[in-house]
């Protein structure tokens, strides 16, 4: 009863064995995943200029095994399988990682446009009252002479609050991020408000919104807030901008070699099935041709014989 028990148990296992169809699938999943590669590095690639973007990294790893034999497994003799047998399903895409390394700082001369040296973001008030984050310095002052962030064709509040008076005349935003004015008829300068900074344990767990925009989650932890230069915190860089860490012949690499991924995944899907199509369409053409050539000749044939 052992013995067919070790049967029964051999052939369940064999039963296993993928079919062509859901090799196929692993095939079209590999293709997707390198394609994905792909649409990463352009994406890169096409905001490589953009102020203070960080390009993100995609990490390709082996999909799951499809075991048709366990190690260890009772073969139908009842020993022991000294390995197993198993076949790959392909690639899948691991992770997606954000680098969050420092930027190259450019000097525009502009009062307006900050960069941070270092670790920090500034902090942004959403409309919805959530406060969101981003390096990109790029400020102005509205309406109500209140420091904002213009984006996607909204201006957004800095937090804490900063509000300039009327009759301001010139800015000046220390290293520590305080923020400082000259008014009409006067020399000297006077602070009206701070421009702290956040930082994150985990910057890596940040989502990334558009118009350059990050919002914290459950694995970036909650925002360190603190004054510039302090405490592990980057220093704040008046009249400059933070220029993208894309690396854009690495990037370039990264299309060239998944587009060759891509191509080398669909000729081993030609390989497979388009032939047979191909070769049901010559055998047809072969017999519809094969006709051709009989009808003709039966047709000289008897022009021939009636000629004689």
């Amino acid at each position: 009863m052992a013995h067919l028990a070790h049967i029964a148990l051999f052939i369940v296992a064999a039963t296993h064995i993928p079919s062509a169809t859901t090799q196929a699938g692993d095939l079209y999943d590999s293709i997707d995943t390198w394609r994905d590669v792909r649409r990463i590095a352009r994406n890169n690639l096409a905001n490589s200029e953009t102020t203070a973007f960080k390009a993100d990294r995609p990490v390709v790893a082996e999909s799951d095994f499809k075991y048709t034999v366990l190690p260890g497994q009772l073969d139908s003799a009842g020993q022991r399988n000294a390995t197993g047998t198993f076949v790959g399903t392909g690639v899948r895409l691991e992770t997606v990682t954000t680098d969050h390394s420092q930027g190259t700082l450019t000097k525009t001369g502009q009062p307006l446009e900050i960069a941070i040296a270092g670790r920090g973001f500034f902090q942004v008030i959403h409309p919805s009252g959530e406060i969101i984050y981003t390096r990109a310095g790029i400020f102005s002052v509205n309406a109500n002479n209140q420091l904002v962030r213009s984006s996607l064709g909204r201006s957004l509040l800095i937090e804490p609050s900063i509000t300039l008076p009327d009759d301001w005349t010139g800015i000046a935003i220390g290293c520590d991020g305080t923020v400082s004015v000259r008014q009409h008829n006067q020399t000297t300068m006077q602070q009206v408000g701070q421009l702290n900074l956040a930082m994150f344990v985990n910057e890596a767990g940040l989502m990334k919104k558009d118009g350059g925009y990050y919002t914290q989650t459950d694995a970036s932890n909650t925002p360190v807030i603190g004054i510039a230069g302090q405490n592990g915190l980057g220093e704040i860089r008046q009249h400059y901008l933070e220029q993208s860490n894309v690396d854009v012949p690495r990037e370039q690499h990264r299309v060239k070699k998944a587009t060759r991924m891509i191509r080398l995944l669909q000729e081993q899907d030609s390989d497979e099935k388009p032939l047979k199509r191909t070769g049901k369409k010559d055998n047809a053409k072969k017999r519809k041709k094969g006709n051709k050539k009989v009808t003709t000749e039966d047709t000289e044939s008897t022009e021939k014989r009636n000629s004689d």
